[in-house]
């Protein structure tokens, strides 16, 4: 669509196109989240962030793992897949998208045990060697020795903690990097003599009330722990671990697994850089396994190494809650009572010092269409202990590095990432989780010249700190946060115990005392007093651990595109050549083995094999009670409600006088145009600083004053609604006596955020793209599920947004616009948003959670911030309008593994939601996928997921070397269903381990948030019901109908016959391969599934010039299933000129259209297949923006926006307000119609709306010349040559060029079409208005010389300008000539006559000359 303003060559400017904001989906660089703190820090405390000194930063490091582990359970089965819930404890107050119920009691309820021990008191074959008690957690500790093995175990006594926990750690130091410790820890568990099923494991997550269940591979240690409210639970769950001893199985799924850690290059890096550090110790191997290394592993050397570490001589078992004491070591000694002590040798080396630093320079893979100009990562790491840190030095250490790295304002981050080299700080800080304690810091995403810099600039940043210290403000503010957090001990869904087993084993490892770890009254009190004496305690730690430490190793990581090409091909030549080391003889046993194996792998659990009651058996305990019985006595979160706007939600509950608030701001009135930036500005609110300092200030002050402030956003469906349920929430917590601080931190925070600081909003999103770009490879199938869920709801369609690709989309754009000139944009657009959230409308609940007797003060406060803000009339709710659709779509990575997705919506199908749901979506995974995906097709995970709001059901894996195999699978899901006979006893069980997930463990903040949500989606707890054969049927149509998304390598999306990535590999700029992989997609499935196949190959051909076997398969396509992206593209086919159409949307994108040469030339065709799809598809702003466009097209020769035109762009309006490309129609229209003033109007409607760009200053440049509003003419002007780019330079000089025409100053016209030519040399129209300009002077001198009586040789000049002038405007012509031939037309029609007629009108006048 032309919307800019245009005249009569000579006397008015060109017909330049507007370009509307539009993000391509080009391929997508990759990375990776960093295997350690690469993340920016959290700027404050948060409601579930862990207490760091207790922990210490690998303590931390390990408990998000163990969650992520656990987290990923549900999704991508970890290496022993544990609790469905993710740990939301560990980020900061980051809101959850699914509320989650409150934790059940334990149905058989053990009375608080009395029992103490005496240190060399005996009891069931142990005896008690250490006591004490820890005074920080009001728990006692008691360490065990086993007399016949020499096992030890520690028994942490906390009667006022339900959520019991036990775990079994084996020190594993490795040899090599065969993966040897991580293939046992996915192996032990695999059956053993008690149960002898193929993995027992899996049944307890059928049927567990587990509120954890993982297992974890250290570098030096392997961890089984487990964890349940319930005390029969937890025995049974105790049981299975202990008894797993044999049969033992290789699991190929370990080596799939770290081909996905490999493909990740900020974990590579960190790999690198950890063996580098100890090239002489066993730190200095994998411990996960190399996938290079892996395949070496034989099964003598895994006997072996079971044989030697995998014993009770060297097991340190833990226990923790109110379970009875005594039983604890009666229950382990049953199982010891068979061994004898042997000597293990685990001991782990200690790494010596090095007297000069070294280099590493090691490369990574990247993808093929990559930019790899600033993709380089540089680290400098130290190793900065020679041993085990005693407790001062440890706290001292946490400390130092909490202030040099704890939050974006910390000084180290700070001066990296104010550099502007790179993208984001990586290395993450100390590392205490070793013998050794670890040092490391960089960046990533940098110029290779840019290397020594980082080094400088860390070395001279830590020689200024050493020098100069810190403020006081900055060490008050980290030992109020680390103080504050030890003592919370806010965990969220994560056990308290397992968080507490973690610190112990830090130093319980190493044979040190594992409750040193636990204790930090005394050494913080003895650090305060220390500190204010004055002693340089930091400055001393930066001088002697890390600047006058010559263990140092730099470590740089180059980008490769021929790295990852090597893996497959030595992977490939190694299979090779043990293949030809094999005879006929050792092949055929091979496969016969093969086959064998096969066979055991994919048989399905068979129900029969577990024990009828998988509880422990005993006289006085019994079964757990039925799930109806259990339902009855979940208790409800107490929930008091007053108020209504906004409404006040009071959860009275034990906080030990912490006080959490909530302020939830309802953002279904904020603009479609301005959702993608609002995760830009809810992370910018606490990281920019106020009205009363900088975000360093700020940091400061909520770190000295409260327990943390953070801002966050949910998107969630709503049952029954089809809009979203949307919130930002400002989340707070604090001790009583800070509550008055927090709120007005808060209120500071919401209404006075500075966000005129450009170099910090550019810091932050360049910051969260790099995120974006990690999350893609290193979280594929959240990626995947986003994709799917983007297809069918409106809260789908925006989280994508949110997340992911789309987010990592818009964050570019945002960068993008920046760099270019259009910060003014961006910054009105955070503003706007500012203004739309923050205000007495939007604000809808405050939410409270703490004891009884602070819950007055606290709605007071926060009452207090809601009169605050801002009254705005409540505006009505901006009803999306996303494209909805089921599609095929694949997300090409350089990856080793993909990550396959498959869904469809339930409720569309007839399905009726009941709780049976919930059971047989988890059963499913459990059994079938958990067989098939992960077991046989050696995928790291494979799983499913039910969304009871809005329907939606998807297949995801993870990690999964296969595809087309993956999606197969899927579609037999509903036969197994529907064959599927299962008894009562297993029944009741599947119904148990679903109710673990339903009624979750949760700490009392947790409990409130939950509520909140629950009040928001209008929930209650009704959702029990038995039903699995209706389920399978109602998965059916899922199989024909459902949408695809996957993530993986483009060799993998190219095997997949059956499905092609449609539009990523049109925008990987290859659609002729597109086509090819289609074609073979629609034979694969004998032309009948055409959802994904066909329908690519309808796009591909469109893309080669194909037309009219294009025209046939949309057509084709369109009788299958009407889609909104097939009557477009089949719309494009019928039109003359696609790609210049496509340029008028989107010109900066311009490299990904333009392939199609020429459309078939059929406009009211096109006109026609648009009518029907407007009546189909009522209200679809795509159709109506063609339906303009095209009218455009067919009315150029009028100079002017048809009435057509106008018509439809007003309907548009009225579906989308701010829909750029109407509002310039409309404006291109009042200009054509001589309204100036209205066309300005407009204009500065969408300059309000956030839009700017060098066409957009041009038009309204010229409007206020017309308009007579000289004195901002030049300026607009002005302000478009700063944004203008190669393509529109010479159309915005020719326009100036215009309006020096207007004020009568030739010469600067002349000067201005003269620079127009200069940078575009086919620049027809200043080519034509040079040559008028050149007649008309020699025109005006011939009249001057006829009236002197200049004889006809003084005429000679006159002749050379004549002859100037007719070169010009021949110029022009060829302009126009060759324009006429070109693929793509630039010159409007009408344009193009005039240059004639100017041409001609030189013949007709040359006898004035001559």
């Amino acid at each position: 669509m032309s919307s800019q303003p245009s005249a009569p060559v000579g006397v008015a400017p060109a017909a330049t196109a507007f370009v509307a904001p539009h993000v391509a989906a080009a391929r997508l660089p990759h990375s990776h989240r960093p295997s350690r703190g690469a993340e920016a820090p959290s700027s404050s405390a948060a409601a579930g962030a862990l207490p760091m000194f207790l922990l210490g930063t690998a303590g931390v490091a390990a408990c998000r793992r163990a969650a992520r582990g656990s987290a990923v359970a549900s999704r991508a089965m970890p290496r022993k897949p544990g609790n469905t819930r993710a740990l939301r404890a560990v980020t900061t107050l980051q809101a959850e998208a699914q509320p989650q119920r409150v934790a059940m009691q334990a149905t058989a309820v053990a009375e608080a045990p009395t029992e103490t021990y005496e240190i060399g008191q005996k009891l069931h074959g142990w005896t008690c060697v250490r006591a004490e008690h820890i005074k920080e957690y009001s728990c006692t500790g008691y360490v065990f020795q086993h007399d016949q093995t020499g096992a030890e175990l520690l028994s942490m006594v906390q009667p006022a903690d339900e959520n019991k926990t036990f775990s079994v750690v084996f020190r594993t130091p490795p040899e090599n990097s065969n993966g040897i410790a991580h293939v046992l820890e996915h192996s032990v568990l695999c059956g053993s003599r008690k149960y002898p099923l193929k993995e027992p494991f899996v049944e307890l997550m059928k049927s567990s009330l587990q509120t954890f269940l993982n297992a974890m591979t250290f570098p030096d240690r392997t961890c089984y722990p487990v964890a349940s409210c319930n005390l029969k639970d937890f025995y049974n769950l105790i049981d299975v671990y202990m008894d797993a001893d044999e049969p033992l199985k290789y699991k190929g799924v370990v080596f799939n697994e770290m081909k996905g850690v490999y493909s990740n290059p900020d974990a590579a890096h960190g790999r690198t850089a950890n063996q580098s550090m100890f090239p002489d110790n066993q730190y200095g191997v994998d411990s996960g396994g190399d996938p290079t290394e892996i395949p070496n592993l034989t099964f003598e050397y895994f006997k072996d190494f079971h044989s030697k570490y995998y014993h009770p001589s060297n097991a340190k078992f833990w226990f923790y809650g109110d379970d009875p004491p005594d039983a604890r070591l009666e229950l382990v000694d049953k199982y010891l009572s068979e061994f004898s002590k042997i000597e293990v040798d685990s001991k782990i080396d200690v790494q010596p010092l090095w007297k000069e630093p070294r280099r590493v320079v090691e490369e990574f893979a990247v993808g093929e269409d990559e930019d790899t100009s600033k993709k380089t990562m540089v680290s400098v790491n130290w190793v900065i202990s020679e041993g085990k840190d005693d407790l001062e030095t440890s706290l001292a250490l946490q400390f130092l590095n909490y202030l040099m790295m704890g939050t974006p304002a910390s000084p180290l981050y700070k001066a990296l990432i104010d550099s502007g080299m790179g993208s984001s700080v990586i290395g993450g800080g100390m590392d205490d989780g070793m013998l050794q304690t670890t040092f490391s810091v960089g960046l990533k995403d940098l110029k290779e010249e840019d290397v020594p810099k980082v080094e400088e600039l860390v070395m001279k940043t830590l020689e200024e700190l050493a020098e100069k210290g810190f403020e006081s403000d900055d060490i008050k503010s980290a030992v109020n946060t680390i103080e504050f957090r030890s003592r919370e001990l806010n965990t969220g869904s994560f056990p308290k115990g397992l968080a507490l087993l973690f610190a112990a084993n830090n130093n319980w490892n190493y044979d040190k005392d594992p409750f040193e770890a636990l204790r930090f009254e005394e050494p913080l009190a003895d650090l305060k007093a220390r500190l204010e004496k004055g002693e340089p305690v930091f400055q001393d730690l930066i001088r002697t651990k890390i600047l006058e430490n010559s263990h140092k190793v730099i470590v740089e990581s180059k980008p490769s595109k021929e790295v990852g090409k090597k893996m497959e091909e030595d992977e490939k030549a190694a299979l090779e050549k043990h293949r030809k080391t094999l005879s006929e003889e050792d092949i055929e046993a091979l496969i016969i083995e093969t086959v064998k194996l096969k066979e055991i792998q994919e048989q399905t659990a068979c129900f029969c094999r577990w024990p009828p009651c998988c509880f422990r058996e005993s006289s006085d305990q019994e079964t757990p009670d039925s799930p109806e019985a259990m339902k009855t006595e979940t208790p409800k979160i107490p929930t008091e409600m007053k108020g209504s706007e906004p409404v006040v939600l009071r959860h009275a509950l034990p906080t030990s006088g912490v006080i959490y608030m909530d302020v939830a701001f309802d953002l279904s009135r904020v603009p479609q145009e301005l959702l993608p930036l609002v995760p830009l500005f809810t992370r910018a609110l606490t990281q920019l600083g106020t009205a009363k300092g900088d975000f360093v200030d700020l940091t400061r002050r909520v770190g000295m004053g409260t327990g943390g402030i953070a801002a966050s956003t949910i998107c969630m469906n709503k049952k029954g609604d089809p809009e979203p349920v949307a919130y930002l929430f400002m989340r707070g917590k604090s001790m009583a006596d800070q509550l008055s601080g927090l709120s007005d931190l808060m209120e500071e925070i919401a209404l006075t955020t500075d966000f005129d600081n450009k170099d910090r909003i550019v810091q932050l999103a360049t910051q969260a793209r790099s995120r974006a770009q990690s999350a893609i490879i290193s979280s594929g199938h959240m990626i995947a599920n986003a994709g799917l869920a983007a297809q069918t709801t409106k809260a789908g369609w925006l989280s994508g947004q949110w997340t992911g690709v789309e987010q990592y989309k818009s964050l570019s754009d945002i960068v993008e616009r920046i760099e270019k000139g259009g910060w003014d944009g961006v910054l009105q657009q955070l503003k706007a948003l500012q203004a739309c959230i923050f205000n007495q409308a939007s604000c809808k609940i405050l939410n409270i959670t703490s004891d009884s007797e602070h819950l007055d003060a606290a709605q007071g406060s926060l009452e207090r911030l809601a009169e605050h803000l801002p009254k705005d009339e409540a505006s009505p709710a901006v009803l999306l309008d996303p494209s909805l659709g089921r599609r095929a779509d694949g997300i090409v990575v350089p990856t080793q593994v993909n990550y396959v997705g498959k869904g469809g919506n339930l409720y569309e199908n007839g399905y009726d939601y009941h709780g049976s749901s919930l059971v047989v979506s988890k059963l499913l995974g459990a059994t079938y996928l958990w067989d098939k995906v992960r077991v046989s097709g050696g995928a790291y995970g494979g799983f499913c997921r039910f969304d009871p709001r809005s329907g939606d059901f998807k297949y995801l894996s993870y990690r999964d070397p296969n595809l087309g195999q993956t999606l197969d699978t899927y579609d037999g899901a509903p036969a197994f269903l529907k064959d599927l006979q299962i008894g009562e006893d297993e029944l009741v069980k599947a119904v148990i381990g679903c109710m673990g997930d339903v009624d979750a463990y949760q700490l009392p903040d947790a409990k409130g948030y939950s509520a909140m949500l629950r009040y928001l989606l209008e929930e209650d707890d009704e959702y029990r019901q038995k039903d699995f054969h209706k389920f399978g049927e109602a998965l059916e149509p899922v199989v024909e109908k459902g949408g695809i998304c996957v993530v993986g390598s483009a060799d993998a999306c190219g095997e997949a016959k059956a499905v092609v990535s449609t539009q990523r590999l049109y925008y990987a700029r290859n659609p002729r391969k597109a086509l090819e992989l289609a074609s073979e997609a629609t034979q694969a499935v004998d032309f009948k599934e055409r959802k994904g196949a066909e329908r690519a190959e309808d796009f591909a051909s469109s893309e080669v010039g194909l037309l009219r076997d294009a025209e046939k398969q949309f057509k084709s396509a369109l009788k299958d299933e009407e889609m909104i992206s097939t009557h477009l593209e089949l719309c494009k086919v019928y039109l003359r000129d696609l790609a210049a159409l496509e340029r008028r949307e989107c010109s900066r994108q311009r490299e990904h259209v333009g392939v199609l040469s020429k459309g078939l030339d059929q406009p009211n065709s096109a006109l026609d297949q648009y009518g029907r799809a407007a009546e189909k598809f009522t209200g679809e702003t795509h159709i109506l923006i063609g339906l303009a466009r095209t009218y455009d097209m067919l009315n150029a020769l009028l100079r002017g926006v048809s009435f057509y035109k106008t018509l439809r762009c007003r309907k548009v309006l009225q579906f989308d307000a701010v829909n750029s490309e109407a509002i310039a129609c409309l404006a291109s229209h009042h200009f054509y119609t001589d309204q100036p003033e209205l066309a300005l109007r407009f204009y500065r409607r969408m300059l309000q709306n956030g839009v700017t760009s060098a066409e957009l200053w041009n038009n309204m440049g010229l409007c206020c010349f017309y308009a007579g509003q000289y004195d901002l003419t030049l300026s607009c002007f002005e302000r478009a040559l700063m944004l203008a780019d190669d393509d529109n330079m010479a159309d915005v000089w020719y326009n100036i060029g215009q309006v020096a025409i207007g004020v009568g100053d030739l010469g600067l016209a002349y000067q201005a079409f003269k620079i127009a030519i200069s940078v575009d040399p086919n620049h027809a129209e200043s080519y034509n208005n040079i040559g008028v300009l050149e007649l008309r002077k020699a025109l005006f001198d011939a009249c001057f010389h006829k009236k002197a009586g200049m004889r006809r040789k003084e005429s000679a000049g006159l002749l050379r300008a004549k002859v100037k002038s007719k070169s010009m405007l021949s110029c022009s012509v060829g302009v126009c000539m060759l324009d006429r031939k070109r693929v793509v037309g630039r010159l409007p029609s009408f344009v193009q006559a005039n240059v004639y007629c100017n041409y001609i009108y030189i013949y007709i006048h040359k006898y004035i000359i001559a």
